[in-house]
C-alpha cells in the first residue's frame, strides 16, 4: 500500500513538473506575440471604457438604461442555462425590459440623489449610504420586480402574496450578504463616474442568481 502511494505521488510530481516545464517553454517561445496581443487587448479595453464613460456623460439616463437592459438579458440567459432549461427568448426579453424601464433609470436617480444629498464618501459615510440603500432601495426594487413579473404572468393577488411570503425574505437576506459589501466598496472606493460600471458588473452576477432563484421558486410552486 505504501509503495503504491509513493508511486502515485512520484507520477503526480513528474506530470506537474512536465506541465510547468512545457508551459515555461511555450511562454518563452510565444512571449513576444503574447505580449503584443495582450497589449492590443489592454489598449482596446481602455478605449472602450473611456468611450463608455463619455457616453455616460453625454446620455446619463439612456446609457444606464440600455446597459441595465443588456446585463439583465445576459444574466437571465445564463440563468436559464444554469437551470438546464430550453432558452426562452421571451423570458430574457421580459427581464431585459425591466432593466431598461425600471432598474436602469431608478439607479441613475438613486446614485444622483446619494451623491448630492448623502454623506461624503468617507468610511463612515460610505457605510451609512450602503446600509441606507440596503434597507430602502433594495427591498423596493425587489418588490417592483415581483409585481412586474406577477402582472406579466397574470398571477392572482393570492398567488402574488403567496410567492412573496415564500421567497422574499430568504432572497432579501442573500441580497444583503451580496450587496452590502459591494455597495460599501462602490461608495468608498469608486468615483461617481465609475460607480455605475462597478454596480453593473456586480449586478450581472447578482441578477443571474436572482433570476435563477426566483424562477426555480416559481417552478416549484407551479408543481
Amino acid at each position: 500500500g505504501g509503495e503504491w502511494v509513493s508511486r502515485r505521488m512520484m507520477v503526480g510530481v513528474t506530470v506537474v513538473t512536465m506541465v510547468v516545464a512545457m508551459g515555461m517553454f511555450l511562454w518563452e517561445m510565444f512571449r513576444p506575440e503574447l505580449h503584443y496581443y495582450l497589449t492590443l487587448v489592454r489598449k482596446a479595453m481602455v478605449v472602450v471604457i473611456y468611450a463608455y464613460i463619455k457616453l455616460l456623460h453625454a446620455h446619463p439616463l439612456s446609457a444606464r438604461a440600455i446597459t441595465c437592459a443588456i446585463l439583465f438579458f445576459l444574466a437571465d440567459t445564463v440563468s436559464q442555462r444554469l437551470c438546464g432549461l430550453k432558452f426562452s427568448l421571451m423570458r430574457a426579453i421580459r427581464y431585459s425590459v425591466f432593466g431598461f424601464l425600471v432598474n436602469g433609470p431608478f439607479l441613475f436617480l438613486w446614485y444622483t440623489m446619494t451623491f448630492y444629498l448623502g454623506p461624503p464618501d468617507t468610511f463612515i459615510g460610505s457605510l451609512q449610504k450602503a446600509v441606507f440603500e440596503q434597507v430602502t432601495m433594495e427591498p423596493f426594487v425587489m418588490l417592483l420586480y415581483y409585481s412586474y413579473d406577477a402582472v406579466l404572468s397574470r398571477q392572482s393577488w393570492a398567488e402574488f402574496v403567496l410567492r412573496l411570503r415564500g421567497s422574499f425574505g430568504s432572497i432579501f437576506i442573500r441580497n444583503s450578504v451580496f450587496w452590502l459589501p459591494a455597495n460599501f466598496l462602490n461608495y468608498y472606493i469608486g468615483t461617481p463616474d465609475l460607480r455605475v460600471i462597478f454596480a453593473n458588473t456586480c449586478s450581472f452576477f447578482w441578477n443571474t442568481y436572482f433570476s435563477t432563484f426566483v424562477n426555480r421558486k416559481k417552478t416549484a410552486e407551479a408543481h
